[in-house]
């Protein structure tokens, strides 16, 4: 049962997820620095400052720009591929995000990252507000062969 509302919860967030990337800079009168730690299935990103009101979105865009991740939104807003990663069709494979403010996220189904609790994002990178010291952890999950 659990599994279950995981996944919708992640299906949900997934449809109010990022905004297509239009020109693939920030919002304007946003200004982002953040840094991100990348593995495979694994993608951190910590903002270091944040001017304006900024969302996740902006925090992404910054970091393509700078060469350090890439990503792919579809015109719904749903993130498709991070890294060159991608959702499967049948969701056998997905992108999840984790975040360090408990307000805006559900810490029932939270995860520990480098000893910090993170829950599971309420809102998609583009509505998502983010903050100083903030952390905002992407997920790639993948489904074992029965």
């Amino acid at each position: 049962m659990k599994k279950f509302f995981v996944t919708l919860g992640m299906l949900l967030s997934m449809l109010f997820a990022a905004a297509f990337c239009v020109g693939c800079t920030p919002s304007e009168g946003v200004k982002v620095k953040a840094t991100v730690q990348v593995t495979e299935t694994e993608i951190a990103i910590v903002v270091e400052s944040v001017e304006g009101d900024a969302k996740l979105i902006d925090a992404m865009k910054a970091l393509q720009e700078e060469g350090k991740l890439s990503f792919v939104a579809d015109g719904q807003g749903l993130i498709q591929s991070i890294n060159g990663k991608e959702n499967a069709a049948d969701w056998s494979q997905y992108w999840s995000l984790y975040i360090s403010d408990a307000e805006l996220s559900d810490m029932t189904y939270g995860i520990e990252w480098n000893g910090q609790q993170l829950g599971f994002s309420n809102f998609g990178a583009e509505a998502l507000p983010i903050a100083n010291g903030g952390v905002y952890v992407w997920l790639y999950y993948q489904s074992l062969p029965a």
